[in-house]
């Protein structure tokens, strides 16, 4: 249900076999896309730079926290290059599935739950409701799993975590439907410090209060659209780095002044950017 994706100092990874994504990502993309799941059974040959068991890095007494929420019908899987990319930059990473809206969940005792398509509906008003009443259920997710934070930093059973999570600086992202997530958890939990929606909606409460915590909105438009992968995966990764070592890490960050040669794609939108450290 939940993975915690963590810094470990490179002596303690060497020689431990790196994971290699699960099939869990591949049926996420078939249910995402409509087509057949054998066409990405290939993706649990392809491995990650995660391995499994090692001591949380000595580098710093405590790390600070990011939730992270995946579009509707995907997997918590589905961004590990962004992932990777704060993790190795010293954030704790949590990934959670979403009970009938991610692709696939399976509890502790075993059984699993499938997405749930939406209903039909007679009016846009009726889809909203829905959605609000979606995106409220994964807030409260997230507000769950950020308890249960709580607890492990108190008194961790397996000793891991206890005392080195900085919940003073805690955030969350999420992608499409993870994107609502974040901006609704956000407006309903000031325990979030600061989110990034990847082209989420807004519904439920942040839809009328707004938001007094940090926050970034990003739109692929075209740079999707150029079939572009590599460039579009770096964008991702870099800014959402850069926002989070800005707001949670007090690193200002000259990514997030203005256009970077490096990246000419990126377009601030002048109406609704307002800056502040």
């Amino acid at each position: 249900m939940v993975n915690v994706w963590y810094p470990v100092d490179p002596e303690e990874a060497e020689g431990k076999v790196k994971e290699h994504y699960p099939s869990e990502l591949g049926e996420a993309i078939s249910l995402v896309f409509g087509l057949p799941k054998q066409l990405f059974s290939h993706v649990t040959e392809i491995p990650t730079h995660v391995v499994d068991g090692a001591k949380l890095s000595a580098a710093e007494a405590s790390y600070p926290v990011l939730l992270f929420s995946p579009g509707i019908r995907s997997t918590r899987f589905q961004s590990m290059t962004a992932i990777e990319e704060l993790v190795s930059h010293g954030y704790i990473v949590v990934g959670m599935d979403h009970p009938y809206t991610s692709a696939k969940v399976t509890f502790p005792d075993g059984h699993s739950v499938f997405y749930e398509p939406d209903p039909e509906f007679d009016t846009s008003a009726e889809l909203y409701e829905y959605n609000v009443t979606g995106v409220g259920i994964r807030a409260a997710d997230a507000s769950f799993v950020l308890d249960t934070l709580t607890e492990w930093n108190a008194q961790d059973p397996n000793g891991l975590f206890q005392g080195r999570l900085d919940l003073d600086r805690t955030g969350i992202f999420g992608h499409s439907y993870g994107g609502a997530t974040t901006a609704e958890a956000l407006a309903q939990d000031k325990r979030f410090k600061a989110g990034v929606s990847l082209e989420g909606g807004f519904w439920g409460e942040v839809a009328y209060t707004g938001l007094q915590q940090p926050f970034m909105y990003m739109m692929s438009g075209g740079t999707a659209q150029s079939l572009d992968p590599v460039q579009n995966i770096d964008i991702t990764r870099s800014y959402v780095r850069a926002f989070f070592d800005q707001y949670l890490n007090n690193k200002p960050q000259s990514l997030l002044d203005g256009p970077s040669a490096d990246s000419p794609e990126v377009k601030f939108d002048q109406e609704y950017t307002r800056k502040r450290m």
